[in-house]
Parts: C-alpha cells; sequence; structure tokens
C-alpha cells in the first residue's frame, strides 16, 4: 500500500527518509478495525474476549489506546518488558481500570480546589491587611494624599481597575489559574514588594499586579510592607487548616519545601483535569527536598508517585477531606471487586499503586 506526495512514495507502515516537506513524518501507523483490535488484544496482550459483541461494545465507549495503555502497566505480568497482562485479565477489567483512573482525578481536583480556596483566600487577606496596616500607620496628611486602595486590580475596557484582591481571586471573571498562583507564592520571596519600573523614571511596579504606585506611596510601601511576614501567615494558616502542628508540619514540608510541594501540587492537578492515566503520574524530586525521605523508592528514581503525592494530602488539606477521599476510593475498590468481579489480585495491584487498602484501619 502506498501513497503519492509530490511524486514521492511513501511505504505505509515502513520509515521515510524524504528530507524536505515530509520531515515531520517518521512512520505511518495503519488503523485497525475494532473487530481487530479485539484480536490483537487477545492475540499479543493476552486479554481475554469471552463475548465479541460485548467487546466491540467497549471499544465504542473506551478507545482501545486507552485499553491498552503501555505506561500503564499495573496489570501487566511480572516479566521483565512484558506487554501481556496477568492471567484473568477480561478487556471488561480494563474498562473498569480507565473508570476508576477518571474516577481518582475526579477526586483529587476536589481536594486539590480545596486546597486552592483556602490558599487563595489566605494569600488575598494577608496581603490586603498587609497594605492597610502601613496605611494606618501613615501620618493623617500622607494618607490624604495617598488615598485609600485596594491591591487587587482587573483589567476591564483595556484599564485596569483597582478591586479588593479577593474579588481578583474568586469572581467569575477570574482568570487565575495554579500555576499563576504559585507565580504569585513566588513573588513574595524577596522583601522588596516594589520594583522600578523600567520603562519610566521615577515611577515603581508592584510584584503581583504591575500596578504604578503614586509617588506619595513609595518610601512608605518599600520601607514597611513585608511579604516575608505575609508568607508566613499564609503558612500559619495552612498549617492551622491542616489541623498539624507546627514540629509535624516543618518536620514533614518545611518552609524551604513549600515551593516545591506547590508545584507538585500543580502537575498532580493539571494530570487530573487531562485525559491520560493519573495512575502512572510520576513527578521529578527535587534534589534538595526533604518532603520523601520516608520512601526509599522514591528517592532512589528521584520521582515521586500518585501514592507519595497522598502520602502528602494531609499536610495540605484538612484531616477530614483526606479521610472523605480514602473511604470514597475504599468504596470504589469495594465496588469493582463485588459488583464488577475484578480478581482479588487486580485490586491488591491498585491497592499498593494508591497506598490505600480496602481494610486498613
Amino acid at each position: 500500500m502506498s501513497y503519492v506526495v509530490e511524486d514521492s512514495i511513501i511505504q505505509l507502515g515502513k520509515e521515510t527518509h524524504h528530507k524536505e516537506d515530509l520531515n515531520d513524518i517518521h512512520r505511518y501507523v495503519i488503523p485497525t478495525k475494532r473487530c481487530d483490535q479485539l484480536d490483537i488484544m487477545h492475540d499479543k496482550h493476552k486479554v481475554i474476549v469471552d463475548d465479541n459483541e460485548m467487546g466491540m461494545s467497549i471499544l465504542r465507549r473506551t478507545p482501545y489506546n486507552l485499553l491498552i495503555y503501555p505506561a500503564l502497566n499495573i496489570w501487566f505480568s511480572r516479566s521483565q518488558k512484558s506487554i501481556t497482562f496477568m492471567s484473568g485479565t477480561k478487556i471488561e477489567y480494563l474498562e473498569e481500570l480507565v473508570k476508576f483512573d477518571s474516577f481518582i482525578k475526579g477526586k483529587l481536583l476536589e481536594v486539590i480546589r480545596s486546597f486552592e480556596n483556602m490558599f487563595l483566600g489566605s494569600f488575598a487577606y494577608h496581603f490586603e491587611m498587609e497594605y492597610k496596616n502601613i496605611f494606618d500607620g501613615m501620618s493623617s496628611t500622607m494618607q490624604q494624599k495617598t488615598g485609600k486602595h485596594n491591591v487587587g486590580t482587573q483589567m476591564t475596557d483595556n484599564v485596569i481597575q483597582l478591586i479588593p484582591m479577593w474579588e481578583q481571586f474568586f469572581s467569575n471573571e477570574s482568570v487565575v489559574t495554579i500555576n499563576d498562583e504559585i507565580g504569585l507564592w513566588n513573588t513574595l520571596s524577596t522583601e522588596k514588594f516594589l520594583k522600578p519600573n523600567s520603562q519610566i523614571e521615577g515611577l515603581y511596579l508592584d510584584k503581583i499586579n504591575s500596578k504604578r504606585f503614586r509617588p506619595s506611596e513609595i518610601k512608605t510601601i518599600k520601607r514597611k510592607f513585608s511579604t516575608q511576614r505575609v508568607r508566613q501567615q499564609i503558612r500559619e494558616d495552612l498549617i492551622n487548616f491542616c489541623g498539624k502542628s507546627d514540629t509535624s508540619w516543618n518536620l514533614q514540608v518545611g518552609s524551604d519545601n513549600f515551593s516545591h510541594m506547590m508545584n507538585i501540587i500543580r502537575i498532580f492537578r493539571n494530570s487530573s483535569s487531562h485525559p491520560r492515566f493519573i495512575l502512572d503520574t510520576k513527578v521529578p524530586l527535587d534534589n534538595n527536598s526533604s518532603i520523601f525521605l520516608h520512601d526509599s523508592k522514591a528517592i532512589s528514581e528521584n520521582a515521586i508517585h500518585l501514592k507519595n503525592f497522598i502520602y502528602i494530602l494531609p499536610y495540605f488539606v484538612s484531616d477530614e477531606t483526606v479521610d472523605l477521599f480514602r473511604y470514597e476510593v475504599k468504596k470504589r475498590l469495594l465496588y469493582m471487586s463485588h459488583t464488577k468481579k475484578v480478581p482479588n489480585k487486580h485490586i491488591q495491584r491498585l491497592e499498593k499503586q494508591l497506598g490505600i487498602y480496602i481494610f486498613d484501619s
């Protein structure tokens, strides 16, 4: 079978060495019919398909490429570089695995969102209060010259409007993402809140909103606005939110690891919103991080897995949220076992992957 492009021949299923217009084409993979996909699953991957009609129905609901997903080898046999599933794996079990992964993603988003709400609320509160306290400490003459205003801004009709920072984060028009949240935190890494405007001499910009400050404010704000104090207050709110003692939280996470933990949260949050699997998600481990010193596998691989992320949930969300998450996961595993008849050996692989066991205390 061949395809002609500008008098050049590409053999389908073979590599092409054409170097001009076809640089991006390395190999053409012939698409297979669903009925043939069932044969491949059975012959190549040792998946049991008892009923072809039922198998076709599953393939209409769930893409073949998700059912046979090389990176997700939880149910593969243990032989080296195996591409076959462990004995007894039926196509309907693989569909349940895809559903289970989607379930985990949805539950993780609920958990992470509770952290984001707390974090942004705390950020907005302490940032606004820091500015208000400085304003309250100004002389009445300076206050009159400065005029009260909020730290938050929004762009409306190409005009910057001052609004409470809370509204900037939580209004229906908010476009703040978790990447922005991490950026906001990192901007507080030094004491200097204001920076000179490189384009206009004599004017300053704040590091959060790039908003111009009145000249009457600059000296006072530069001298008294403490971003380190805001960071500390936010951390204290987080420790209180998750119900940990200062000693326990600092021992497991600590101030030095907080930015790294935020990045871990970001990656797992984004993975929870992506069509691919989350069960096999890995995050590079910061060499300077001490968050996962308890896990020898994480250290040896220099990467953390989903069960490591679940392990640190109690350090950025409440115990109640974690307990509900674990409870819902156990219920789902029981449902797969009892209602969908997924074998115990398959369930046990999932328990190990998550670090959550149906009958643990």
